[in-house]
């Protein structure tokens, strides 16, 4: 009987050993899994962060994030990404607008009144520009029409002829 009393407390300790032990493990895997799933996306939203300072700190239209998953942070990555590609699509295309503008201010240098932007501005604002210089300069060609004519009359003597004043 003593004997059976020893091994049934013996298999009662090992029993709340094993009980403890289980108990320890259903507890400390949720919390395991809790802290990788928490680290992994404060590690994604790191990225998030260093994208965004990257585009604050600099010009640099090029920066892309590079996360990958199946996740919200993911879509918002892809998001930024996208975003960046349209604003550096746009920065192109107003760089093209200044370069020819450039070369249209050249050619004006040189006496042609005819030439005009021809490149489409990427933003709403470099267009507008766009379209006023260009009508500036139509206007700026009409009046340069009109010196050349009266200028014409007058190099053949033709004193009857009239500027049209305030036209221009």
């Amino acid at each position: 009987n003593k004997v059976a009393l020893e091994l049934n407390e013996e298999a009662k300790t090992e029993l709340n050993i094993s009980m403890f032990i289980l108990f320890a493990l259903l507890a400390g895997i949720p919390l395991v899994l809790a802290t990788k799933i928490t680290s992994s996306v404060l590690e994604t939203i790191g990225y998030l962060k260093k994208g965004f300072e990257v585009i604050n700190n600099s010009h640099d239209t090029d920066h892309r994030l590079d996360i990958n998953g199946n996740d919200e942070i993911t879509e918002i990555s892809k998001c930024f990404n996208f975003y960046m590609d349209k604003l550096a699509n746009i920065a192109k295309a107003d760089q093209l607008v200044v370069d020819e503008i450039s070369r249209v201010a050249k050619q004006m240098e040189c006496g042609f009144v005819s030439v005009r932007v021809k490149a489409q501005g990427g933003s709403p604002s470099v267009q507008q520009a766009v379209n006023g210089l260009n009508h500036a300069l139509g206007e700026l060609e009409k009046a340069t029409s009109e010196v050349s004519r009266v200028m014409s009359a007058v190099g053949q003597s033709d004193f009857t002829v009239q500027f049209e004043l305030g036209k221009y």
